[in-house]
């Protein structure tokens, strides 16, 4: 049988698999690596990303052995006089209320790892005080505990040694307690490393004659002619990468490229995510040549995002767009004003997660009632012809095909967390009306069971938080013909635990859908991790898991042909695509991007 082989890793570099490294130390014959990858939580900040990172390395070589998503950024390292146990704690707070986080256990040689807090803490800071016994400082629980203390466990053997996962109550192993002041800002702040880490890492890496480099998530990939592929990310609005896995050329930008959709005459569209100052980011679209010189500023605009491409041309939406100054005071005082009327039991209930006892479907909000704003609409050569009236709709879980015919968006409203009524997001193509303006129409909504969100929001238990609320997140799409020519969509999304989340938790499954052009859904699928990365080539579908898995399914009936992860050690993908050549290509939050090629009976050993 077939499967796909990886051959090459482009822009790596030694300790990559972490990121921007955040605490370090030699244990034994191994180098442990705690660090983050900087993502955008991939567009949902419900569902914990795994981008905080344990990384294990051999001391020889600075191979990965294993690299581990760990929930929390864990800043603080201690290592067992054996060199063999190596303990890892941290957290922060919350920014609202909790300090949380978490206290790990790795045995180096065996490469387990045990998250020993039932409740999440933040660790501070840790030592071993002999062979049987670690001392970790644990911030205070949250703002309302009394007394407001950090507190101070002397943990034994039995507590850490084959212990299981979450087993470990704090309250039974405080030995000391310290009082502090709430308002002291060094509280809300992980301490800062005693020696930079990134010097440790370059000092490692160079004693091997390797080199490191921290290369930001790679957000964008978009296959040319001739097998050569785009890619955008962090500080770069493209670079390109020819078909034998050689560097072409590179175009930096000021903050990050986000999005890469193909127009006519071999031009591309840049989405560029840039700071101007406004807390909430701007984005601004750039018109380039496939070799990469600049065209045009098309258009900006506060959290752009753009569908469509090729000859039909793309829509660019502000999924945050600018008010002025007194509309949002506005906002803010009748926001205010609407929660004083809801009693204290009723807010006391939502806060809770509702009520225990069964409730009758809610009505769907109507979007009619929505305010709305124009947005973008681009011919084939990225100029501008005419704006779509969309729903006013603060947020980024907006459809955002890679590859598209047709100019798709999502028209959603999200009620307030005290009105009875529930959530409506549908997929809608916007088109011009005869010979008048552009308008949207309907085509079916983004979840396939949208009865679940007419009733009450599920309540998902978890011993260590108690319940979490579900609501549905977007995730890639891509384009694809029928038989007869016609377009399907094949569109992912997932459920979000939304409220009290562990991130020990397992993430919510990915699913994936495909529909035809009506809406109807042709097939229905669910995958083990929220989909990072889906394209479509030769009747194959190919999905990057978040947590690397790489699976297979048949275009036509969406039967899974295959799973195998995509490196010996885990990664975080974060955008794929097939080039021409039918070679596929995944970008990682790390910023490496992998080739892999379709052979039969092949050695899986890069090059």
């Amino acid at each position: 049988m077939a499967t796909f082989v990886l051959r090459d890793v482009l822009g790596d570099g030694a300790f990559a698999e972490v990121g921007r490294p955040v605490a370090a130390a030699v244990a034994g014959d191994a180098v442990v690596v705690t660090g983050r990858l900087p993502l955008d939580l991939q567009d949902s900040g419900h569902v914990p990303a795994p981008d905080h990172v344990l990384a294990v390395y051999d001391l020889a070589t600075m191979e990965c052995r294993r690299a581990v998503p760990t929930g929390f950024l864990l800043h603080t390292l201690a290592v067992h006089q054996s060199g063999r146990l190596v303990a890892a704690g941290g957290g922060g707070y919350d920014g609202g209320w909790a300090w949380t986080g978490s206290l790990v256990v790795l045995d180096v040689g065996s490469l387990d790892l045990t998250s020993l807090l039932a409740t999440p803490r933040e660790v501070r800071a840790l030592r071993w005080l002999d062979d049987d016994s670690l001392e970790a400082v644990l911030m205070p629980q949250d703002e309302d505990s009394d007394p407001f203390a950090t507190q101070t466990l002397r943990v034994p053997r039995e507590a850490w040694d084959g212990a299981g996962a979450h087993s470990l109550d704090a309250a039974r192993h405080v030995s000391a307690t310290a009082e502090v002041d709430v308002d002291d800002d060094t509280l809300y702040e992980p301490p800062a490393p005693g020696r930079p880490v990134a010097e440790l890492l370059d000092d490692l890496a160079a004693g091997r004659g390797l080199v490191r480099r921290e290369r930001g998530p790679v957000r964008a990939l978009l296959p040319l002619l001739g097998g050569d592929v785009l890619a955008c990310g962090a500080g770069i609005l493209a670079e390109r990468w020819s078909s034998n896995a050689e560097a072409v050329w590179r175009r930096t930008a000021e903050g990050t490229g986000a999005q890469l959709l193909p127009l006519e005459d071999r031009r591309v569209l840049s989405v560029v995510e840039t700071d101007r100052g406004d807390d909430r980011g701007s984005r601004v679209t750039v018109l380039y040549a496939v070799d990469g010189t600049e065209l045009d500023v098309v258009a900006e605009g506060r959290r752009l995002t753009a569908t469509g491409g090729g000859a039909g041309g793309a829509l660019l939406r502000a999924t945050d767009p600018v008010r002025d100054d007194e509309e949002d005071e506005d906002s803010y005082e009748d926001y205010e004003d609407e929660w004083e009327e809801y009693d204290e039991d009723e807010q006391d209930e939502w806060h809770d997660g509702g009520s225990d006892q069964p409730q009758e479907p809610l009505p769907v909000v109507d979007l009619d009632e929505v305010d709305r704003v124009p947005a973008t609409v681009l011919d084939g050569r990225g100029r501008v012809v005419g704006t779509v009236r969309l729903p006013d709709w603060t947020s980024q879980d907006d459809l955002r095909p890679a590859r598209a015919a047709r100019l798709l968006a999502v028209e959603g409203a999200a009620p307030w967390p005290w009105e009875a009524r529930a959530p409506l997001s549908r997929v809608v193509e916007v088109h011009r009306g005869s010979g008048g303006p552009y308008l949207s129409a309907p085509l079916f909504d983004l979840d396939p069971q949208p009865e679940r969100h007419a009733m009450p929001l599920e309540n998902v238990d978890h011993p260590a938080t108690g319940p979490s609320e579900r609501s549905v997140s977007t995730g890639p799409a891509v384009e694809l013909s029928d038989r007869l020519g016609e377009h399907h969509l094949l569109q992912s999304w997932c459920e979000d635990r939304v409220g009290a989340v562990h991130p020990d938790q397992p993430p919510p499954p990915g699913l994936l859908a495909r529909r035809d052009r009506a809406g109807r859904v042709v097939w229905l699928v669910s995958l083990a991790e929220r989909v990072a990365g889906l394209d479509v080539h030769a009747g194959t579908v190919a999905v990057a898991g978040e947590l690397g898995t790489l699976t297979m399914l048949d275009a036509q009936t969406g039967a899974v042909t295959g799973t195998e992860p995509l490196l010996p050690v885990e990664c975080c993908p974060t955008a794929l695509c097939f080039a021409t050549d039918g070679s596929l290509w995944v970008g990682l939050a790390d910023g490496r991007v992998l080739r892999l090629r379709e052979e039969v009976g092949a050695d899986a050993t890069p090059r």
